[in-house]
């Protein structure tokens, strides 16, 4: 007879078999099925290079930190690299990701010559965040492509769009030389009550995520960039975000085994090398947050079989800084049995205003932390074989990506390999088969110009101020719904809006929008569901009777917020070719082939799309 835990597994596998088959059915038209070209791992040649370090070296490799190679600040990357020996580095956007291409590479080959000029010469994992649609730090304004968001896939239906767009990831991403995506996020969307997670989960469902999950990783990996599958076993699911204080999971553990494990299980089994955990806590599983609980690392290393690099998120997030631990929580992450402590705040002292007094005892500096754990194994704390298979797994990873063979590209050839007129036109068709026509009750679409001339525009401006609902940073876009519109109708008149706008910036864009007469009023909202002063905004707008047609350039459940809409669309980004191709579909130009991923309760269930009826010849 099975054991509880054996059939446990045996359910998570059985999920994961039915979602592998949906990805088998897939069609996957021009897209890559080949594995990742990857060098051969010589472990003599591991195991020489790991006698040869110091403890404190071999501690160095297991910290990623976030660097910053703007002119003036290049210097502390410099000895976060050369000199403390760091396994490897997180490029923030603008920082880091420039505006140029070739800027971009360029930090990219200085990072590696720095970690070359090291006594113990081994090249860095070079990570960014790369998801597509919003959060994604290559992307039209630094000279990448712009391609569709988790969601935004997830309204194709299709894996085979997945693997095409993470294979265009992986194409730029490479060229760039950077190594390691941390995505996809394969986590199930939780719905509209859990706005932290916005536009990343592909769906709802854990079947379809463990689908387009599995692709994603392909897609990346067969570019030689490692996939990082993040979080482990959840972070979309538990309410509340990480970044600023404990988040709890209370769901039992049957239920994490049948929801939340199945994409990861088959992101493993398409070879995914490297696992996020999350800082959230999962009662069903253990009393700590998954990046310090050696019950959830177990979890992931024997029932699922995981071999690869565990890293942990930032080590930063309030989750972690605003708990008092008994020691510096790097050790209880290390004896955990995590890999890599990422630290995108190198150096930094976390805001103490969200931190705990307990927590600012512990250094915060990286000399400081790999100090401190070098101790702690020299004093017994921590074994030094725990240590050393944690770097092994690191230097098996580079190896296998051919980082000690070519752990750079030549910035002069980096243009050649991004934003070809090939990857701009796959990112124009991912993006149609993304936009979804919700409703169109009053029959607006397509605006003709020679009957509906007089097109206003109100919409949200090029940098909202919160990437999602309380977040702590913006969220920068090329582009605006009004600046596509007027590329094709130059007579369209319009305003923008900042997230929430004021009562009065309110009352003088409905006077506006009533003084210019038009035939159609095109509004742009952005997560107008969780800003109640946008969502006030849209609804004085649509009292004003015009023919409305509202386009949704973030989550899809802003028509919550104002369900009296009658014609209302979903972009899933507001990135600059998902509001071109959104604009050029109301105008007949392109199509929205799209259908909701998620459902918008007491509306429509998730696979929705509008259907227009056909007309009668009468």
């Amino acid at each position: 007879m099975l054991s509880k835990r054996s059939m446990r597994l045996y359910a998570v596998l059985c999920v994961a078999a039915i979602a592998l088959l949906i990805v088998a059915a897939a069609p996957c038209t021009a897209a890559p099925a080949h594995p990742c070209p990857c060098c051969a791992v010589d472990e003599a040649r591991i195991s020489q290079i790991l006698e040869q370090m110091t403890l404190e070296q071999k501690v160095a490799q297991l910290y990623m930190v976030g660097v910053n190679m703007l002119p003036g600040s290049r210097h502390k990357a410099r000895r976060l690299v050369r000199d403390l020996g760091v396994g490897g580095v997180f490029l923030p956007p603008i920082s880091s990701v420039a505006f140029s291409p070739r800027r971009t590479a360029s930090n990219v080959r200085k990072l590696q010559l720095w970690a070359l000029e090291r006594d113990n010469p081994i090249p860095l994992l070079i990570a960014v965040d790369q998801e597509g649609g919003i959060p994604q730090a290559l992307n039209d304004i630094t000279g990448g492509t712009d391609t569709p968001g988790n969601m935004g896939l997830g309204a194709t239906f299709d894996a085979g769009a997945t693997l095409q767009a993470y294979d265009l990831m992986g194409q730029q991403l490479y060229a760039l030389g950077i190594n390691v995506n941390f995505a996809p996020v394969i986590e199930p969307d939780a719905g509209p009550s859990e706005p932290s997670m916005y536009t990343r989960c592909f769906s709802a469902s854990t079947r379809a995520v463990a689908a387009h999950g599995a692709q994603a990783v392909r897609g990346l990996q067969a570019n030689r960039v490692i996939a990082c599958v993040k979080h482990f076993p959840g972070h979309a699911n538990a309410p509340g975000d990480e970044h600023f204080g404990p988040v709890v999971n209370g769901e039992n553990r049957e239920t994490i085994f049948s929801r939340y494990l199945p994409p990861f299980d088959a992101a493993i089994s398409n070879g995914a090398e490297m696992v996020m955990l999350t800082h959230a806590t999962y009662r069903g599983l253990g009393n700590l947050p998954a990046s310090i609980d050696p019950t959830v690392i177990e979890l992931l290393r024997v029932e699922l079989g995981f071999e690869g690099v565990i890293i942990t998120d930032d080590i930063n997030m309030g989750a972690i800084i605003a708990a008092d631990w008994n020691e510096l929580p790097d050790l209880a992450m290390l004896r955990a049995g995590v890999d890599i402590i990422l630290d995108s705040a190198a150096d930094s002292r976390p805001n103490l205003t969200r931190s705990s007094a307990s927590y600012a005892r512990w250094p915060h500096k990286v000399e400081e932390q790999i100090a401190a754990v070098a101790r702690a194994v020299r004093a017994g704390r921590i074994d030094e074989g725990r240590i050393d298979r944690s770097v092994r797994r690191v230097l098996r990873l580079k190896m296998k990506y051919c980082l000690l063979d070519e752990p750079y590209r030549d910035p002069k050839q980096v243009e050649r390999g991004l934003d070809t007129a090939e990857q701009r036109l796959l990112a124009q068709q991912l993006h149609s088969r993304a936009l979804t026509v919700v409703r169109d009750e009053a029959e607006l679409l397509p605006l003709d110009l020679q009957t509906q001339a007089r097109v206003h525009v109100v919409c949200i401006g090029r940098a909202p101020q919160q990437m999602y609902a309380g977040a702590a940073w913006p969220n920068l876009s090329g582009t605006t719904l009004l600046a596509q519109v007027q590329a094709i109708d130059r007579q369209a008149t319009g305003d923008t809006f900042p997230l929430n706008p004021h009562q009065r910036r309110i009352e003088q864009i409905v006077e506006r929008a009533q003084a210019a007469t038009p035939q159609v009023l095109l509004i742009g909202s952005y997560d107008a569901y969780y800003h109640p002063q946008q969502a006030e905004l849209v609804r004085r707008l649509l009292a004003l009777k015009l023919p409305t047609l509202i386009v949704a350039l973030a989550t899809p459940y802003d028509l919550l917020a104002f369900p009296e809409a009658t014609t209302y669309l979903a972009t899933y980004s507001n990135r600059d070719i998902a509001v071109q191709i959104a604009v050029r579909a109301i105008f007949g130009k392109a199509a929205a082939q799209g259908r909701l991923p998620v459902a918008l309760p007491g509306l429509y269930p998730a696979g929705w799309q509008y259907q227009p009826q056909p007309k009668s010849d009468e």
